[in-house]
C-alpha cells in the first residue's frame, strides 16, 4: 500500500549560493562547443512504494525527485511547460539485460531506422524466441501496438513503450530547472488529458505552451490487483506570474526546440506493477 512520508531536506553543499563580489556575472564562459545535447537532462521522478530512491536519498513516497540534485521537492511543485514530446523506446526484456534497441525522439522515426532483434520476451519461457524488426517509422514497425511484443498473443503489451516527455521550468526552484517528467504506460492518458487542457488553455488563444503555469501534484491510485500507487495529478494555475520568468521560459524553449532532447529512462522503471 502506498503511504505518505515526509521527505528529508538535504542540505547541499557542492552548490555555490552565492556569487563573491569579485567574480564578474554576465559571461558564463569555459563551455566552448557544448550545447543541449551534451547536458543530462535533469528527471522529476514520481517515487513509488518501490523506488529505490526512497531508501538511498531517505525521498518520501509520492514526492518528486530530482534527478541531478538527488533530492526531493515536494508531493507539489508549480511547473511551466516549455516543450511536450511524445517518444517511444524499445527495450530488451530486462531478462536479457541488453537495454535499449532503438528509440524514437520525435515520435515518428526510429534511430536506428532498420534492425531485426530477436528477444525472448517472457522470462520464464527463455527459449521461446520472438522477432521484432524495425522499420523507417514507428508506425511502419508495428511495435507500439498491443500484441507486438509477443506476435502470437494479440494480448501481449506492445514492445515499444510510448512515452510523453514534459519539458518544464520549474518557478520556485529556477535553479533545479529545467527537468523533464516522464508520463508513460498508466500517465499516458493522464497525459492525454494534460495536452488537451494545455491546447485549450494556449493555443486556442493564441499564445505559446511556456505562456502558463500548471500545479503539479501526486494522487494515490490503485491497479487492477488493488495495490495502490501515485500518480500525477495537473491543475491549471492561470498565465506564467513575471515577465522575467516568461522571458526565461520562452529562451529554454527556443534552445531546446532547436536542438531537441533525449531522454533518459531505466529498464527497471518497467517493473512498477501499475496498469497501461
Amino acid at each position: 500500500m502506498a503511504t505518505k512520508k515526509k521527505s528529508k531536506t538535504i542540505t547541499r553543499t557542492n552548490v555555490p549560493d552565492a556569487v563573491p563580489s569579485y567574480i564578474p556575472q554576465g559571461k558564463g564562459r569555459g563551455f566552448a562547443g557544448i550545447d543541449t545535447d551534451d547536458l543530462e537532462l535533469p528527471r522529476l521522478k514520481l517515487i513509488q512504494s518501490i523506488s529505490e530512491e526512497k531508501t538511498e536519498f531517505d525521498v518520501g513516497e509520492g514526492d518528486f525527485f530530482h534527478s541531478v540534485l538527488e533530492e526531493g521537492l515536494g508531493s507539489e511543485l508549480k511547473i511551466v511547460p516549455l516543450i511536450i514530446q511524445k517518444a517511444y523506446v524499445l527495450w530488451s526484456p530486462r531478462h536479457e539485460g541488453v537495454g535499449i534497441l532503438a528509440r524514437s525522439n520525435d515520435g515518428v522515426h526510429w534511430t536506428p531506422s532498420e534492425g531485426v532483434f530477436e528477444v525472448a520476451p517472457i522470462k520464464e519461457m527463455p527459449k521461446k524466441k520472438v522477432t521484432w524488426t524495425l522499420a523507417p517509422t514507428v508506425s511502419e514497425s508495428g511495435l507500439a501496438e498491443f500484441g507486438s511484443s509477443v506476435p502470437d498473443d494479440s494480448s501481449s503489451r506492445p514492445a515499444a513503450t510510448k512515452q510523453y516527455n514534459v519539458l518544464a521550468y520549474l518557478p520556485d526552484h529556477p535553479e533545479s530547472s529545467p527537468c523533464v517528467i516522464t508520463l508513460q504506460r498508466s500517465g499516458i492518458k493522464i497525459g492525454r488529458k494534460l495536452i488537451s487542457k494545455l491546447k485549450v488553455a494556449t493555443a486556442n488563444k493564441g499564445v505559446d505552451l511556456y505562456s502558463v503555469q500548471l500545479t503539479m501534484s501526486s494522487a494515490i491510485d490503485t491497479n487492477s490487483e488493488d495495490q495502490q500507487y501515485y500518480t500525477y495529478k495537473f491543475d491549471m494555475d492561470g498565465f506564467v506570474k513575471d515577465e522575467e520568468t516568461f522571458n526565461i521560459c520562452e529562451s529554454m524553449h527556443k534552445a531546446y526546440s532547436k536542438s531537441g532532447f533525449s531522454v533518459k529512462t531505466e529498464p527497471n522503471e518497467e517493473d512498477i506493477n501499475i496498469p497501461f
